[in-house]
């Protein structure tokens, strides 16, 4: 979907709301409203909609608009960096002792499995801090190596 983001909205906007708002503009597909563990509005919001020239009409009709004396800012939404790197794991519970070498090696020996980089974190005075991540070639070779955490 085409996506706006939606900001500076007063808490008590709920999504009843921005519905009556945004139903005026073409394509409209889907709003959420992004909340706090509370359930109260974080005060901003995404709007999806059928196509980009949708959303882009949206954002020039709307942006400024105001609600409750707030003006809104209606911005195209740009995809962001995933939540993960397809290929990486994240590695816990590493003894203090242990290298680059040990992580890659164990990979290697116990799932069979190719690494390609290890990045395990350090504080700033070079100390382990207990985990990592490791890059691998495939897709099954995460699989592979995911098994043994069983």
């Amino acid at each position: 979907p085409c996506t706006v983001w939606v900001s500076n909205l007063d808490t008590s906007v709920g999504e009843d709301t921005l519905k009556e708002i945004f139903e005026q503009c073409k394509g409209l597909k889907e709003i959420r409203l992004v909340r706090d563990f509370t359930k109260r509005s974080k005060g901003f919001a995404y709007v999806d909609f059928e196509t980009h020239e949708d959303a882009a009409a949206a954002s020039d009709k709307l942006n400024g608009h105001k609600i409750h004396d707030r003006p809104l800012k209606v911005l195209l939404s740009h995809p962001t960096r995933p939540l993960y790197d397809a290929g990486t794991v994240y590695i816990k519970d590493l003894p203090d002792e242990a290298t680059e070498d040990d992580v890659a090696s164990f990979f290697k020996t116990r799932a069979g499995v190719h690494v390609k980089a290890v990045r395990l974190q350090r504080d700033d005075k070079g100390h382990l801090k207990g985990y990592g991540y490791v890059d691998f070639e495939s897709d099954d070779e995460v699989v592979n190596a995911l098994t043994l955490d069983k």
